[in-house]
């Protein structure tokens, strides 16, 4: 399986020097969710920001890349 498949990017989110990244991105997702926030924390394997041409063309922030365990949970994020 395609390791896209458990990824989504998010744009547009400011960026800051001692940014927590993981805290900025889980808790907006997981009150729209209506999940707790550990829950959702436990099924993110890992996120990180990524340079993308867009952005630098529009001198935006990086973009956010976020990986899931499981391709399920991305989808249920997708659809919220």
């Amino acid at each position: 399986m395609e390791k896209s498949a458990h990824m989504f990017r998010i744009r547009g989110v400011e960026e800051t020097k001692e940014q927590d990244l993981l805290g900025t991105i889980i808790h907006p997702l997981a009150e729209r969710m209506g999940l707790e926030a550990k829950e959702l924390e436990n099924e993110i394997e890992y996120i990180h920001r990524t340079n993308s041409r867009f952005a630098k063309i529009n001198k935006l922030p990086r973009d956010v890349r976020v990986t899931f365990v499981r391709r399920e949970m991305k989808e249920r994020v997708m659809k919220s």
